[in-house]
């Protein structure tokens, strides 16, 4: 799906209906129809050590 496919079902969905999108580098756009808006960044994580995910562990 590209941005303005987007941008046309977000425009088009029923004013009770809310949506949640994820993920980074958001267009402008989207950022200006958004009721919130977050960021999130990583402080301290296992993988900045080298240790890499496990099987099994989510």
């Amino acid at each position: 799906m590209d941005h303005e496919e987007i941008i046309a079902a977000l425009t088009a969905r029923p004013t009770v209906q809310r949506v949640i999108i994820a993920g980074r580098d958001c267009r402008q756009q989207l950022l200006e129809m958004a009721d919130t808006v977050s960021e999130m960044w990583s402080v301290k994580h296992d993988f900045d050590t080298g240790i890499i995910a496990q099987q099994g562990i989510y």
